[in-house]
């Protein structure tokens, strides 16, 4: 009986040990493990909360982008032909000058100045070519074309003589511009070819100081005329530009010996 007693008391003992350890004894997980699970579900749950935020934002930084594409807009010709300077027009140094091709004709101030912007007065033959352009102009809406040569004037728009020597010199020769493009002869009426080409040749004689000279020839014509342009800074800006209106030989349509 006595070793049974002992072997009671020895299990009644095992039996208090186990029930203090699974109740809360010092072997149980510490009470703060609980606690990092319910962080890291905290952490995981706000991470959802991420893409809400991100349409947000996106919504904030349209009006920016529909704004830099309203900006993008401005910076495009403000002309009502919707002229673009760039592609209008290509040049080609040739042994006698430069040769331009007009893609499309500039019809308004705002594409000379377009014109201008994109390549600058800097040489004489831009300056020359542009002008020539804005004289064919001329002999379809006399108020566009002055306006365009007069941002060629740079510093000094035309005078009133000059705007009455336009009206006097194309009032019945409205073909005598598109004589000075490649194409253009008395046969067809001076219709040049397409797309509008011209080369401004450079002048043999020598310019007086602060001045350069450049010539253009018409289809019509046996030689070629002067065109005189003032220097301003790094600019050539048109001058005299008497000669691009003598006479030249009729158009078929109005010479009877054609």
């Amino acid at each position: 009986m006595k070793f049974n007693k002992k072997i009671l008391s020895v299990l009644f003992a095992a039996v208090l040990m186990f029930s203090f350890t699974a109740c809360g004894g010092t072997e149980q997980p510490a009470p703060s493990e609980p606690k990092q699970s319910t962080v890291e579900s905290t952490e995981k749950n706000e991470t959802p909360t991420q893409p809400e935020s991100k349409p947000d934002e996106s919504a904030e930084t349209l009006p920016d982008a529909e704004t830099e594409a309203e900006k993008s807009e401005e910076k495009l010709p403000e002309t009502e032909t919707g002229f673009n300077a760039a592609d209008a027009v290509t040049m080609e140094e040739v042994s006698k000058g430069v040769k331009y091709t007009f893609h499309t004709m500039p019809q308004t101030a705002a594409d000379i100045q377009a014109l201008v912007d994109e390549f600058g007065l800097s040489d004489r033959h831009n300056t020359t070519a542009f002008f020539m352009s804005s004289y064919v102009r001329y002999a379809e809406n006399a108020d566009d074309g002055l306006a365009m040569v007069d941002v060629l004037k740079g510093p000094q728009p035309l005078s009133d003589s000059e705007k009455a020597f336009f009206k006097e010199r194309l009032s019945d020769k409205k073909y005598l511009p598109k004589s000075y493009f490649e194409g253009a002869k008395p046969e067809n009426n001076y219709e040049p070819d397409s797309p509008w080409t011209i080369v401004i040749s450079d002048e043999t004689v020598s310019a007086p100081e602060g001045y350069s000279y450049t010539t253009v020839s018409s289809g019509g014509a046996d030689n070629p005329r002067r065109v005189c342009l003032r220097i301003k800074g790094d600019n050539h800006y048109l001058w005299e530009f008497n000669g691009v209106f003598l006479s030249i030989r009729l158009p078929a349509e109005e010479d009877p010996w054609l």
